[in-house]
């Protein structure tokens, strides 16, 4: 009985394990037929975009730079842009074009030009966009203003009804691939909300796309190292080559080294059985090729509905195993030095809402300051120094009075040692820095734990200096465990921690916070003893246990983050938090005299020694950076020029100074600001780009060694470079030349390269002519490195490669004890530093735009007076709080004019002309757009004679007489510069020789002709900051002459 009762239940669990199986099998069947049409519709989607493979010409693969020159368009690298358009164009079913992405965003068009970002970038970007088109009714936006979102025109035109209730569940995410989880129990992230864990293996990476991969509103972009993939493929192929020799030519074809940016590519495809990953990196190209005729209907329709954003794109299809893409995701960005990552934009219901911000967070970020904004702050700037930026800049929108914001604004602004300050809007990190006088190497060192109680008693003193310490109140409290024990006694409790939050939340108080970054991210990513970070609590939700936090680092860490309040309670031990606010009360609250107190009385809170007082030399910071090769070449001349004094005459804020790219041009205006500001213009600054050479002739030239049709089509020649330096050693007291080369090129030669990594300009210091050896002294920190020689021959070929961020050859800047006066003399004053530029030390993406906001800028800055001073917000009446932080409002950027037209193509403003596009009409929609009482005026059209007398042209330079009128010149920067394309101007100046005037004044009358105009460039970074040539050479350039002038009352009634 026992065994016929046995064999029955043995019978029955087999009928249960087939009736499982079967079930399993029909899951199965389903699962694969979803994902199968996911792929299927994934591939029907990116169909219509050509791939590399069918345009390139293979014969001519192995050619250096054949796709940068021939097939991409180089001025636009910016992969990750189209990404982000592609994902969300996908996933929403709304053409998503990257000019719409641009305009909502408001991005600062210095974007385009970048290759790549960081991840948390990357986030942002994608976040922003989605939360201005779609979230205008979620729950946590409540208290944002009506003007921050943006409806979806194109929504409503392709969607149902149906359709368009699911834009508002439509989110992304964002996760790295860190691999040591501190606490790998899941349940501990605030899933939701943007967060994401942490990607710890292959095997979990495998789960994600497993999950995800098959959801047909789902698609990742992910942030790759494009090294590892290229070297898995070109590896593949050099085994394959018939000979050693097309082996080493394949391997020596690579477009990648191991220092390239990271990449970002979208998914296209995950093949579960086999393991592989096709994703494809979008390219704008210079021509539109033809797209795809198969596919069937559900393609051609595609075609038809998307393409906006596919007009010009390429796709670079790569298919990888999982392991190889996996290898390329977990290296670490050397620039973030976090690893790698993904963006998963997707639609779901269940998404956790993110924690209500007590502060706009257009103004946490800086856009409400008319200047820099995070997203701009370096990386390797200290965390507490970054945090004292940020909690400024909220002090001044939301706790001082508008007298305190006057007083504070403009202190000291008479004294010369801040007289770049007026300049310097947005986050107000370089005030911080020039007020307390730290040295570069304080700034760029990392925080510790005693960091939280340095910044309470710096921001003290800063807050002295600027004599507004009465209109804000600060509390420091130091949460510790007892002798520094994991589970010793704390002195605050976690209640009273929430008690704080919650004073802080309610107030709307500001409070920064110190933690250990290992233990608030459960990553550990910093091997430092003391991983301390800063943030800005603006948001707290007790109910969930949840605290937002602003970062005061967005490259590394997004704008903001999510965290649970227990987590930020036990990483916040040991460091501390303090809080600024306009009532004493909320101050009191805190119980933290004793702290107070405490910081105060140790000396090693205090600011460190200032430089210049204890120094007597010229000090190398840790670091490689560009100006430290300025400043030391300043110095050799016998001028006092240590790095921070440099910095702080230099005209521009200390952050773009840390990047390791600098452009010619723009170390060539530094130096010209430093000896304007500083050594009262002793010093003429000359650059020199080495475009043409042997290797690379100008165009339209029959003869360009003997007899050249443009006189600036220079043929550089290696004797000539030799000419260069000789006459520059010969006069060491007078002389100095700085060289700007592609260090790559020297690194590339191990004979050569010492193993330093100087950055990419040097000083000449000696030159062995029987040897053909050329020293440079760089700005590497370590002595043994920093001077190195090199052979003429590799040096002149560095300094003749092509920058491609550029757009211009490297070259030489001279350095001459020469007086620059003249540049300053009768000028208008007009200066780019007085409009908004995003990033000085960037190309323009017009200057036609770029030219129009400075003029503009300069026009309302007489027409009205600015009702905000350095940094301040708006103090006006209005129902709507948000409003009165938005930033000046007569300060305008290049994005203004741009974004004000009711369309633009990002492919067609860079490849054709400026000329090509009706600049008044263009300005004129503009100022209609941004209700400005001015009008733009075409002089040409009027008076067609103007570029065949010399006479007319130069009263059309000078404007109206007796009104403020300002003249816009477009110009052929080949007749200008000697390089084709076009740009634009703003007249600063017109010099011209009176009778009554003295012949040989330099700074009445230069060159030869009727006299010299005088431009403010409208894209310094590549063509410089002023432009000066006669008269004739200008009318022979000239494509347009537009006047800008104030609308007159009767003007103003028949323009309506």
């Amino acid at each position: 009985m026992g065994v016929g009762r046995a064999a029955r239940q043995r019978g029955n669990m087999f009928n249960d394990d087939a009736d499982r199986a079967r079930a399993v099998d029909g899951q199965d069947i389903a699962s694969r037929q979803q994902a199968q049409a996911v792929r299927n519709a994934r591939k029907h989607f990116f169909a219509g975009i050509p791939r590399l493979n069918d345009v390139v010409d293979h014969s001519r693969m192995l050619e250096r730079n054949y796709l940068e020159s021939e097939i991409i368009l180089a001025s636009a690298p910016c992969s990750w842009l189209f990404c982000m358009a592609l994902a969300i164009s996908f996933v929403s079913k709304v053409p998503t074009p990257v000019e719409k992405i641009l305009r909502t965003n408001h991005l600062g068009l210095h974007h385009i030009s970048l290759p790549a970002v960081t991840l948390a970038e990357m986030y942002d970007c994608c976040n922003d966009y989605i939360h201005s088109r779609f979230h205008r009714h979620t729950s946590y936006n409540k208290n944002c203003g009506d003007d921050e979102f943006e409806d979806d025109e194109d929504a409503a035109h392709f969607l149902t009804e149906e359709e368009m209730l699911r834009l508002e569940h439509l989110h992304c995410e964002m996760a790295t691939f860190d691999t040591n989880v501190i606490d790998p129990d899941e349940e501990d992230f605030c899933v939701g909300m943007g967060e994401h864990p942490p990607i710890p293996s292959l095997a979990q990476f495998r789960k994600e796309l497993v999950d995800h991969a098959s959801d047909p509103n789902s698609l990742y972009i992910f942030n790759f190292d494009p090294y590892v993939i290229e070297e898995n493929e070109v590896r593949l192929k050099s085994n394959m080559a018939e000979s050693e020799e097309e082996a080493a030519a394949i391997l020596a074809a690579m477009r990648h080294t191991k220092e390239t940016k990271g990449c970002f590519g979208i998914l296209l495809d995950f093949n579960v059985v086999q393991r592989t990953v096709t994703f494809g990196v979008p390219h704008m190209t210079v021509q539109q090729y033809e797209q795809t005729e198969e596919g069937g209907e559900e393609v051609h329709a595609n075609l038809e509905r998307y393409s906006s954003v596919f007009a010009n794109l390429i796709l670079e299809e790569h298919t990888v195993s999982m392991q190889t893409l996996y290898d390329s995701l977990v290296q670490i960005d050397f620039f973030s030095k976090l690893s790698r990552g993904f963006v998963r934009v997707f639609i779901s219901e269940d998404f956790a809402p993110k924690v209500e911000s007590i502060f706009p967070l257009f103004v946490v970020d800086g856009s409400s300051a008319g200047g820099l904004m995070t997203n701009l702050l370096d990386v390797k700037i200290a965390p507490h120094i970054l945090g004292l930026a940020m909690l400024h800049h909220l002090t001044i929108t939301f706790l001082l009075t508008d007298s305190a914001r006057r007083k504070q604004s403009s202190r000291n602004l008479l004294s010369k040692v801040n007289v770049c300050d007026v300049k310097l809007r947005g986050i107000p990190l370089t005030k911080i820095i020039q007020q307390l006088s730290l040295p570069l190497s304080v700034i760029v060192t990392g925080s510790e734990k005693s960091s939280v109680a340095t910044a309470f008693v710096w921001y003290l003193f800063f807050l002295q200096q600027l004599q507004v310490q009465s209109d804000v109140r600060l509390g420091l409290v130091l949460p510790e465990r007892r002798g520094g024990a994991e589970d010793g006694q704390p002195n605050i409790y976690e209640e009273e921690f929430i008690d704080h939050l919650r004073i802080v939340v309610e107030s709307k108080s500001v409070m920064l916070i110190g933690f250990n970054l290992n233990r608030a991210l459960n990553v550990r990513i910093s091997e430092r003893k003391e991983p301390a970070h800063f943030a800005i609590v603006i948001g707290l939700d007790e109910e969930r246990g949840i605290v937002r936090l602003a970062d005061v680092n967005v490259k590394r860490f997004r704008k903001t983050w999510h965290i649970p309040l227990q987590r930020l309670y036990n990483a916040t031990m040991g460091f501390g938090y303090m809080v600024a606010s306009s009532d004493k009360k909320i101050i009191k609250s805190l119980n933290c005299k004793e702290f107070n107190d405490f910081a105060l009385s140790q000396a090693r809170f205090g600011l460190p020694p200032q430089v210049g007082v204890i120094q007597g030399r010229f000090e190398f910071p840790p670091g490689t950076y560009a100006v430290t090769v300025l400043a030391d070449a300043v110095a050799r001349l016998g001028y006092r020029s240590d790095v921070e004094r440099f910095l702080n005459f230099s005209g521009f804020h200390y952050t773009y100074f840390l990047s390791k790219h600098m452009p010619l041009e723009c170390a060539t205006f530094v130096l010209q600001n430093y000896s304007h500001y500083a050594l009262d213009d002793a010093l003429t600054i000359t650059p020199a780009h080495y475009c043409y050479h042997a290797g690379c002739l100008p165009a339209g030239e029959e003869d360009p060694y003997n007899n050249l049709v443009n006189p600036l089509h220079i043929i550089r020649t290696e004797e000539g470079f030799a000419e260069v330096i000789n006459s520059a050693l010969e006069d060491p007291e007078n002389k100095i030349l700085i060289v700007k080369y592609d260090w790559q090129i020297i690194r590339d030669v191990p004979a050569v390269w010492n193993g330093s990594y100087g950055g990419s300009y040097g000083i000449v210091v000696a030159y062995d002519k029987a040897a053909g050896l050329v020293t440079l002294s760089t700005g590497d920190a370590v002595p043994f490195y920093r001077v190195f020689a090199c052979p003429l021959s590799l040096l002149f070929e560095a300094v003749c490669s092509w920058d491609p961020t550029d757009q211009r050859a490297r070259g030489t800047i001279l350095m001459e004890k020469k007086s620059q006066e003249s540049n300053y003399i009768n000028t208008k004053g007009f200066d780019m530093a007085h409009c908004l530029v995003h990033h000085p030390f960037k190309p323009i993406f017009s200057s036609t735009c770029s030219c129009l906001a400075l003029a503009t800028t300069e026009m309302m800055q007489n027409i009205q007076s600015p009702q905000l001073l350095g940094g301040a917000p708006l103090a006006v009446e209005d129902e709507d709080e948000t409003k009165r932080y938005k930033r000046y409002n007569n300060i305008f950027s290049a994005e203004d004019f741009l974004y004000a037209l009711p369309s633009f193509n990002v492919h067609d403003w860079e490849v054709k002309a400026q000329s090509e596009y009706s600049i008044v009409d263009m300005a004129n929609m503009a100022f209609l757009a941004l209700k400005l009482p001015l009008v733009a005026k075409d002089m040409l059209q009027e008076h067609p004679e103007l570029l065949e007398d010399a006479a007319a042209f130069t009263e059309a330079c000078r404007g109206v007489s007796g009104l403020l009128t300002i003249t816009l010149i477009a110009y052929d920067t080949d007749k200008l510069h000697g390089l084709p394309g076009s740009s634009a101007g703003i007249v600063n100046r017109v010099a011209t020789l009176d009778d009554e005037e003295d012949e040989n004044d330099p700074q009445v009358f230069k060159g030869e002709g009727a006299g010299t105009v005088q431009l403010v460039e409208g894209d310094p970074a590549r063509w410089g900051m002023l432009v000066e040539r006669t008269i004739e050479e200008l009318m022979a350039a000239t494509t347009a002459i537009i006047l800008i002038e104030e609308v007159m009352g009767d003007e103003e009634g028949e323009e309506q």
